[in-house]
């Protein structure tokens, strides 16, 4: 196996000694300098920085960004300037860090051994007091809208072997270059805080894990570039407010938000007590802005605009009987049809060639979210639109595509589906009328979950069309034979996907298994209105209450493998 080509990226702001002392720690490193290239990025707002002679002399590149982009707009513009250098492994740094020793060797070296290891961090303690820990890895507490290092400012400690956690600092981070090619950059859109716990999350969703390696080490001058008193709306307080927020609304849904609201909510009134106690006005003021800013402002969560194109992507398998109904009405509603096959017995391949020479094979391995995101791989426009075989467009909604598209500010478009059971549309309960995101940008998204996926894109803001994508299965797809055999497979996946499980959630699991059936049978019938659907949506309420049954069932059988 051949060594992968790094690219160490040193992100400057602030003191230009923190980044010679930096640069200076990093070009003692033993080992032949061409196995690395070393660039240094001018995040500055003087933009003033110069290379010392040394680093000069040792062929290190700088570049500048032209103004302050905040971290992640600072990093972005570094990672682009290496990915076209050609750079497998890219390790990014603050100024304010210096090494002990050389570590691209190993923390590189875990990468190419674990290959579903995406992003790998080393054992951070503060420069001032190298016995006390800064950073390892966190754990996420989305409900919180937090991350939480357990060994955050104890005394080093030895740990036996690399630990997977959910995130890691954004201070000293190496990242594979497919992850970025993958789930796009940094979301600058955070300017400061949260973006690397952003980034390891979307990383986590797309299937990559997140590590601490303890086995190397280095020091931080925490905060050593941004220290002072900037405006109120420059101040930690009001970004890690804002950004707090921000990243609860990207990655939550309607329940998992409004707990949030209320955590925040109490957090406030404890914060405001406790500052103005301390007669600290200012952060109460910054923490203020940042919560009305987030909540009261749309605005600054606008994505680069991006040209028009759309591909309509489809994933298939013996589609036969619904395949050519979505594909007609495809026709002069998009650029190209990417269709992406898992193994069809029947006539689907053959009528997909008429419509369409993007055709591709491949076998199903567990996940409907990686079908999907070989399918939107082979696109080329800048615009997916996902679709199974059984779904297709409505007039309104054909003529309006090109026009969603044009939409700047907008990353992606729920659209709403209008189910039927067997010839009847379903009005009310799951599903119903509802809406998923099915037309997002290409770059930077991608989707998530073996089953009933969803799509995860970089940016936050999203917009619900009121125009009609069609769901219309086979009538033999409502057999007790055909929900059986569907029923396995989804819940064979789900509980795959959960991995492992102890012995006392497995009880948990089998003892909740009746309560789980009535509390989605009523949440269906009479919270969702699915009983004024009459006959239809009571047998609905009742196949999906089963559903859940079997799957906490399964779940509480065995430890998965």
């Amino acid at each position: 196996m051949s060594e992968p080509l790094t690219a160490v990226l040193v992100l400057h702001y602030g003191k230009a000694s923190y980044t010679g002392r930096c640069l200076e720690s990093i070009l003692r490193w033993e080992g032949a300098p061409e196995s690395y290239s070393l660039l240094v990025i001018d995040n500055s707002e003087t933009q003033d920085y110069s290379l010392p002679a040394e680093a000069v002399s040792a062929g290190v590149t700088l570049v500048r960004t032209g103004k302050n982009l905040g971290y992640g707009g600072g990093m972005n513009f570094g990672i682009q300037e290496a990915r076209r250098g050609g750079a497998d492994l890219l390790f990014l740094l603050n100024n304010d860090v210096v090494f002990g020793q050389s570590c691209l060797a190993k923390l590189g070296g875990f990468l190419q051994e674990n290959p579903k290891a995406g992003l790998v961090a080393p054992l951070i303690v503060y420069d001032g007091d190298p016995e006390r820990i800064w950073a390892t890895g966190s754990r996420i507490l989305n409900l919180r809208g937090r991350s939480h290092d357990p060994f955050h400012n104890r005394r080093v400690r030895e740990f036996p072997s690399p630990v997977r956690v959910d995130a890691l600092t954004g201070c000293a981070l190496m990242v594979r270059r497919e992850v970025f090619d993958r789930i796009g950059l940094f979301d600058e859109n955070y300017f400061a805080y949260y973006e690397d716990v952003d980034l390891c999350r979307r990383a986590g969703l797309s299937g990559y894990d997140s590590y601490f390696f303890p086995q190397v080490t280095l020091r931080h001058a925490v905060s050593a570039s941004s220290r002072g008193r900037p405006p109120l709306r420059r101040r930690p307080e009001y970004f890690m407010a804002r950004n707090r927020i921000y990243f609860v609304r990207k990655g939550s849904g309607r329940t998992k938000w409004l707990l949030f609201l209320l955590f925040l909510s109490l957090e406030a009134l404890w914060y405001l007590l406790k500052n103005s106690l301390r007669l600290k006005f200012g952060r109460i003021a910054s923490f203020a802005l940042g919560v009305h800013d987030a909540l009261a402002d749309d605005s600054w969560l606008v994505g680069e605009p991006v040209r028009r194109g759309i591909s309509a992507c489809i994933i298939t398998k013996d589609a036969g009987k619904t395949i050519e109904r979505c594909l007609r009405s495809l026709e002069g509603a998009v650029d190209e049809i990417v269709v992406v096959d898992s193994g069809s017995g029947d006539d689907t391949l053959e009528i997909c060639h008429r419509y369409t020479d993007k055709v591709y094979r491949t076998r199903f391995e567990g996940s409907y979210a990686d079908l999907r995101n070989q399918a939107a791989a082979h696109a080329s426009g800048p615009w997916i639109l996902a679709l199974d075989a059984d779904e297709y467009l409505g007039e309104e909604l054909r003529a309006e595509l090109s026009g969603l598209c044009s939409q700047e500010r907008y990353w992606g478009f729920f659209l709403k589906r209008i189910n039927f059971y067997r010839d009847r549309v379903i009005r009310f309960g799951f599903p119903g009328i509802d809406s998923l995101v099915r037309l997002y940008r290409k770059e930077g998204s991608f989707f998530a979950g073996k089953v009933h996926e969803k799509v995860v894109t970089q940016g936050l803001a999203k917009r619900v069309v009121r125009l009609p994508l069609y769901h219309r299965q086979p009538t033999n797809n409502y057999t007790r034979a055909s929900l059986q055999s569907k029923w396995r497979n989804y819940i064979e996946i789900e509980a795959r996907e959960r991995g492992k499980i102890p012995p006392l959630r497995r009880l948990l699991y089998r003892c909740a298994a009746p309560g789980a059936f009535l509390l989605r049978l009523l949440r269906d019938l009479f919270l969702l209105g699915g009983i004024l659907d009459g006959y239809k949506g009571i047998k609905i309420a009742l196949l999906l209450a089963c559903y859940r049954y079997r799957l906490f069932m399964r779940l509480g059988a065995k430890t998965n493998e």
